[in-house]
């Protein structure tokens, strides 16, 4: 048996960004959880579809997220595959028993991202409140049948104008190409807004799922104003005026994201059932959802704006080291 003894796994929708921000807490890396959602290029991402199944932020390829995350102080790896086969979930087996007694966290998706923190002679452990497989067979196997595991372990980040100029790259490119990386059935980028509009004039949103995905991409954009700030911060104020006219878009994409999550709030307690309950007790009347319609509108506007300040940004840096 080995368990790494205070590895937490922090209060967040997006639980990806969870499990990487409570593995470098542990390993006393000094990051902001800021740096984290916009270096990964997760502050910039917004994937669903037209009835808001709260399944959408999980419905794209995320090759891009471990691509980026190589120019963070933390770098992750592990074993990755489309079925859960037996072979496979014994590579992912020794992969943690091996990181884990190098004292590196692991974590890995069973319905949802999920870390663990050790393991004993039948299967993973996790920190309390998280329930995840017992035997190691299982991990993946029992939930949508594919099978992601990986470790978190100390990297030398790269230069912040190589890491900066690369996460804008991405979101702009989320912004307009969205489509080489969302699952079939589901839009992103400022296309991603549109369809939000069209489920909520149509009535397809899910009570549920309207409640979920305002809560994360509201969270979402806030760390993207986080980012953006400290990234301005990092070169001494020689393009303070091209970050701070990107900050303040993002900061309405942001006001009006949280606004959405206060009109058709997220239960903060309770289990998956429990708040899908509360939720769907709701009636949603037409002000509201007038109202909400109003505040994406409102997002979308911003966020197009917000894309061409990074494409200013990005110009500006071309040649910055």
């Amino acid at each position: 048996m080995k368990i790494l003894n205070g590895l937490q796994y922090p209060r967040r929708l997006t639980t990806h960004l969870a499990c990487l921000e409570g593995a470098a807490q542990y390993l006393k890396i000094d990051v902001t959880t800021g740096w984290l959602y916009g270096v990964t290029g997760h502050a910039f991402v917004m994937c669903l579809g037209e009835n808001l199944c709260p399944s959408g932020p999980h419905c794209w390829r995320q090759e891009p997220l471990h691509r980026l995350c190589r120019n963070l102080p933390i770098r992750i790896g592990g074993v990755a595959g489309p079925q859960a086969t037996p072979e496979l979930l014994e590579k992912a087996w020794a992969h943690v028993q091996e990181f884990i007694d190098k004292g590196h966290p692991c974590y890995g998706w069973h319905w949802e991202w999920i870390p663990i923190k050790g393991y004993d002679a039948e299967g993973y452990l996790y920190p309390e409140g998280i329930e995840g497989p017992k035997d190691w067979r299982d991990f993946g196997a029992k939930a949508i049948g594919f099978l992601e595991l990986y470790s978190v372990e100390p990297n030398t980040p790269s230069a912040d104008a190589q890491t900066i100029r690369e996460t804008l790259g991405f979101a702009i490119d989320w912004a307009e190409s969205w489509d080489q990386w969302t699952l079939k059935g589901y839009q992103g980028g400022l296309a991603a807004y549109d369809t939000w509009i069209k489920g909520m004039i149509s009535g397809n949103a899910d009570p549920f799922g309207l409640a979920y995905h305002a809560k994360i991409w509201s969270e979402c954009r806030g760390f993207a104003v986080e980012f953006l700030k400290e990234a301005g911060n990092r070169f001494n104020g020689e393009y303070a005026a091209l970050f701070s006219d990107a900050v303040s878009h993002y900061a309405i994409v942001s006001d009006s994201l949280t606004g959405i999550s206060h009109l058709w709030p997220w239960p903060d307690e309770g289990t998956h059932d429990t708040r899908k309950e509360e939720v769907e007790e709701r009636t949603l009347e037409k002000g509201t959802k007038d109202r909400i319609i109003t505040e994406l509108e409102k997002a979308k506007e911003a966020e197009a704006a917000g894309v061409d300040a990074l494409k200013k940004i990005v110009r500006a840096l071309q040649n910055a080291r």
